[in-house]
């Protein structure tokens, strides 16, 4: 009865998710990891201006502009690379102007 329970309150929270991110409040990131709509804004923001002065962005990178862990940073730029702001070459990634 407990795993059914928990099953039904998982499928409700996924669909909480699912809509959040449809009305644009929240970006999924990754599986299992989302961030606010204004946060990601945020972060794409500071990338942005990262690439005003730089030809291509890292991990390090990254990582001075957000205090981030690796974890997390790696997420990001696999999602920037998803959504074409960014293309990955070798280990960095260059701004694709979006």
């Amino acid at each position: 009865a407990v795993n059914k329970a928990l099953g039904a309150v998982q499928q409700r929270f996924r669909a909480v998710l699912r809509l959040l991110c449809e009305q644009k409040k929240l970006v999924r990131v990754k599986d299992g990891l989302y961030y606010g709509n204004e946060a990601v804004e945020e972060i794409l923001d500071k990338v942005r201006l990262w690439f005003s002065d730089h030809e291509d962005l890292d991990v390090g990178g990254l990582k001075e502009i957000l205090d981030l862990s690796r974890k997390y940073l790696i997420a990001l730029l696999e999602f920037m690379d998803r959504e074409k702001i960014t293309v990955r070459v070798g280990d960095a990634r260059q701004y694709r102007g979006r």
